[in-house]
C-alpha cells in the first residue's frame, strides 16, 4: 500500500505534467491550418437538399478558415461510398 508521502508525490508530478501539456501544444497551434481546400462529401445527388446544405456550409467555413471548401457529391451504395 502506497504511503502517504507517495501518494502525494505522485499527484503533484501528475499536476506537473499536466500543466507542461498545455505550455507544447501552442508551438502546433501557431501552425496554418487548413493549408489546402476541404472537401465536404455530400452522399446524394447535386441540386438535392443535402447538397444544398453542403454547399451553404461550405461558403460560410470558406469565410471562416480563408480556403476554399468543396461540396463533393458521391452517390451510390444507399450513400456509402461518400461514408
Amino acid at each position: 500500500m502506497m504511503d502517504r508521502r507517495r501518494f502525494l508525490l505522485a499527484g503533484a508530478a501528475l499536476a506537473a505534467a499536466g500543466g507542461v501539456r498545455p505550455a507544447l501544444a501552442q508551438g502546433a497551434a501557431a501552425e496554418a491550418w487548413p493549408n489546402r481546400p476541404v472537401t465536404i462529401l455530400v452522399p446524394f445527388v447535386a441540386g438535392g437538399p443535402s447538397d444544398i446544405v453542403a454547399r451553404a456550409i461550405g461558403a460560410r467555413m470558406a469565410q471562416a478558415i480563408g480556403q476554399p471548401v468543396v461540396a463533393e457529391n458521391r452517390t451510390g451504395a444507399n450513400g456509402e461510398v461518400a461514408a
